[in-house]
């Protein structure tokens, strides 16, 4: 996929490039089927059989878990940000005092947390809607059929919503947010629904419904320290979940650059395009101040959207449980 957003990029059109992903698309198809063929027969093994029943390797399991989180971690995340912090901090200060540099970085940043905050809300309450405890079975079958775009990947989505914005009907918002905001939703609805099922499976039903009971409860302490177990439960999953389909969003090259509008450009777009230049000071110091800005953001933000979950607590979720 790289030599075709290349090619994207360099003016090829939309209708030729599309042509060009058939193939990785045909590849992709015929691997999914092999893995949930693979699946299925898994499933339909006998519960001995996919048992091992070994018990020293069921206690070595979360150690071996732990370390391989903990390598991952260092080599995707600490090992970069001490690249990237050491050479940013040298440079910091040229960038700071650079107003004109530094206010287009502010400004790029700006438009990917709209971007990320907006498009991930939007993601995780679509999951919700389509996937909630008591939704009936057609909808959630249409939430299946809403995840098949962003599950083809970011390239191909973009382009397939770039030709349909670029027809005569929809070529007065291909300049506008509209298209890449349609573009992020669709890219984040599998990856919502994901992180919706997984915590749903994880939520205790008696936990969250003597929560609730509390929650209603007419005696003002008793109601908000139900709201405070609801947090604790239920809202600060939601809150973290949020946060990290907004960084997918805001760290999201593809998309950004091919829908978004040129005055709305990404922080990412712009790294993107001074990596090419190799790894300077200066990109490291530009690069430090975008992961910065949204980590002290979301930071922030959890005190204050702590104390709005548990004051606006409702029973608009107690139903599900009576």
């Amino acid at each position: 996929t790289v030599w075709i957003f290349d090619a994207q990029a360099g003016g090829v059109p939309v209708s030729e490039t599309l042509g060009y992903l058939v193939g990785p698309l045909l590849i992709e198809f015929v691997i999914l089927a092999g893995v949930l063929y693979l699946l299925r027969i898994l499933e339909q093994r006998p519960f001995y059989l996919q048992s091992p029943g070994r018990t020293v390797s069921r206690r070595l399991r979360p150690l071996l878990a732990g370390c391989y989180l903990a390598l991952a971690t260092g080599c995707v995340i600490l090992l970069p940000l001490v690249m990237l912090g050491w050479g940013g901090l040298l440079s910091l200060k040229s960038v700071l005092q650079n107003r004109l540099q530094m206010m287009g970085t502010l400004e790029e940043c700006a438009w990917g947390l709209g971007y990320a905050a907006t498009s991930g809300i939007a993601a995780w309450g679509l999951a919700t809607i389509f996937f909630n405890r008591n939704q009936s079975g057609f909808v959630k079958f249409l939430g299946l059929v809403c995840c098949v775009p962003g599950l083809c990947g970011s390239l191909t989505l973009s382009l397939v919503i770039a030709s349909l914005f670029l027809t005569r009907e929809g070529a007065w918002l291909y300049g506008t947010p509209v298209p890449v905001m349609i573009g992020f939703v669709l890219y984040l609805l599998p990856r919502a629904v994901f992180l919706k099922l997984f915590f749903q499976r994880r939520n205790a039903d008696d936990a969250l419904f003597l929560a609730h009971l509390m929650n209603q409860s007419n005696c003002p302490q008793q109601a908000e320290n139900g709201g405070r177990l609801l947090w604790l439960t239920h809202g600060r999953m939601q809150y973290w979940a949020v946060v990290v389909l907004a960084f997918w969003v805001y760290w999201d090259v593809t998309i950004s650059s091919i829908l978004a509008p040129h005055s709305g450009m990404t922080s990412a777009v712009r790294l993107y395009g001074l990596m090419h230049y190799g790894q300077t000071s200066v990109l490291s110091a530009i690069c430090l101040i975008s992961f910065c800005i949204p980590a002290l953001l979301g930071i922030i933000l959890l005190p204050v959207v702590r104390k709005l979950w548990i004051r606006f607590s409702s029973q608009s979720e107690l139903n599900q449980f009576v």
